[in-house]
């Protein structure tokens, strides 16, 4: 499903927060996403250096977004700039970060509430389309 559409060229910002407590477990993670047409391929800023241990993490999810459900190719000509991030040493992982940039990448393109996955279940388990 390709839902870009005409509207490419638009420079986009997505964010997504997730404050959850599941089995006595917090989850953690704010972000803000911008996203600018580039002819380089898929392209990652970060504003702040603090954000580097979590970037292998922010970009699983954002190419996640991408490959799966925003623009079906591997490769998209975007450059993503993290314009904000947040996180809590105790309630914040890996999983978290993905889900959330992944999430702000559907938001920045009003798909959000159009797919399913990934998604937290009962267990706090992070649940990705297979």
């Amino acid at each position: 499903m390709n839902v870009l559409g005409k509207n490419k060229d638009i420079r986009k910002q997505g964010s997504h927060t997730i404050k959850k407590q599941i089995n006595g477990r917090g989850h953690f993670c704010m972000i803000t996403l911008e996203i600018v047409p580039s002819n380089k391929g898929l392209e990652f800023f970060y504003e702040k250096n603090e954000a580097t241990y979590w970037n292998v993490a922010i970009e699983l999810g954002v190419r996640l977004a991408f490959e799966q459900h925003i623009s079906g190719k591997t490769y998209s000509n975007y450059s993503i700039s993290v314009k904000e991030f947040k996180w809590m040493d105790i309630d914040t992982n890996l999983m978290t970060v993905c889900y959330t940039s992944c999430r702000a990448i559907y938001s920045a393109f009003d798909v959000e509430k159009d797919f399913e996955f990934p998604k937290i279940n009962d267990e706090g388990e992070f649940i990705f389309k297979q």
